[in-house]
């Protein structure tokens, strides 16, 4: 078997094999068996059972109550933190599942319950800064039909990459009469336009605008990088090895690279970000700013993989493309040769009766005046 069919099915394979852990993935998150528990924000106007509320005031001390009972009569039933924390609050503070259980551990709370009215529990977040809560409630595991088919995405994006990459080689043709910057401009106007569904991502997940631009685009460093990277390689390879090893080995060098590229980015972004105190995102019903692989996202696996796929494909597609040439030439200058000799061959059975003619009365002129050289001119005849 043929090596570009190797990796062309390993391609295949590693398509569907992202296609099945996403579709296992949106499974669990979106259309579980049976109604999920959904952890929010509770709204102090309507506190109901288990819902956690907490304050942070102007010194940073931070209190919290638990709702026993919702509104009954007018009245509340809540139990009292017995810590008033010093740190743990923080502006971006989530409202996920994890915090939740963990403040509902029975022994963060008095024993004595309390009753409060609406009124009086309102009451207990004036003149603070800071309000959190945590609650929770079951939702419906119904979800728009077209998460079913969101798993297919990783297709369609290798698809639009190999069709934008083949429409901008053909731009460069003509770019790179005007610059010679004409594939890093290409470069960076197809990164945008591949993650363009990611620009998308709302606005009001981010704490700054200026975040969202800063966050986003990362990617054009990260595809910059590859870029030089596999210019050197092919500096370096020449026309060393196959055409499809050469491909694997781009193919190799933009998804590993690109991940590398992506959490390491990601990583110090993170350090960097905590070392200002400056968080990605604002608190809109989740928050992952404390965690450091969030901060990787957009640019994961499955948007190197693409990228990849596309430069693959249309790699593969120009050589198809310049072996057809190649051929359709190859036998053109075959027709040329062979109507040459057919040319070639009717003129010399043309010429050649009247060379014999005049070879032969030549020699019989000269057999009279000068034996010897009708002799040499006899045999060079013979030769002919």
């Amino acid at each position: 078997m043929k090596r570009w069919i190797v990796y062309l099915l390993v391609l295949i394979g590693l398509h569907l094999c992202l296609i099945f852990v996403q579709r296992e993935s949106m499974k669990e998150h979106f259309f579980p068996k049976k109604d999920r528990t959904h952890y929010f924000s509770p709204n102090w106007n309507s506190p109901g059972a288990d819902d956690i509320f907490m304050v942070k005031d102007t010194l940073g001390i931070i209190r919290y109550y638990k709702i026993i009972e919702g509104l009954k009569e007018g009245n509340l039933t809540l139990k009292s933190g017995k810590y008033n924390f010093s740190a743990g609050l923080k502006e971006s503070i989530s409202g996920d599942k994890w915090n939740f259980d963990f403040m509902n551990n029975e022994a963060l709370y008095a024993d004595s319950i309390q009753q409060f009215s609406l009124e009086a529990f309102l009451a207990l977040k004036e003149h603070v800064y800071l309000t959190r809560g945590f609650g929770k409630a079951t939702v419906s595991s119904k979800n728009p039909f077209f998460l079913e088919y969101y798993h297919f995405m990783i297709i369609l994006r290798s698809l639009g990459a190999f069709i934008l990459i083949w429409f901008f080689g053909f731009l460069n043709a003509y770019l790179s009469a005007l610059t010679k910057f004409s594939k890093e401009i290409l470069l960076g106007i197809f990164i945008f336009l591949l993650s363009f569904p990611e620009w998308w991502y709302p606005g009001a997940f981010y704490q700054y605008p200026l975040m969202k631009i800063l966050h986003m685009s990362r990617i054009f460093f990260y595809a910059f990088i590859l870029l030089y990277a596999i210019r050197w390689l092919d500096r370096k390879a020449g026309n060393k090895g196959t055409f499809a090893d050469q491909q694997a080995i781009k193919f190799i060098t933009i998804l590993l690279g690109g991940g590398i590229l992506s959490y390491c980015g990601g990583y110090l972004y993170y350090l960097v970000s905590d070392f200002l105190e400056i968080h990605i995102y604002s608190n809109v019903n989740f928050d992952k700013g404390g965690n450091w692989r969030f901060y990787i996202s957009p640019y994961i696996g499955s948007f190197w993989l693409s990228i990849a796929t596309g430069n693959f494909l249309n790699n593969f597609r120009n050589h198809f493309f310049q072996l057809r040439r190649k051929a359709k030439a190859f036998k053109y200058a075959q027709k040329q040769e062979l109507e040459f000799k057919s040319e070639l061959e009717t003129l010399q059975a043309k010429i050649n009766p009247h060379f014999l003619y005049n070879s032969l009365n030549s020699i019989a002129s000269l057999a009279q005046s000068d034996p010897e050289k009708t002799e040499t001119m006899a045999l060079a005849l013979s030769k002919f």
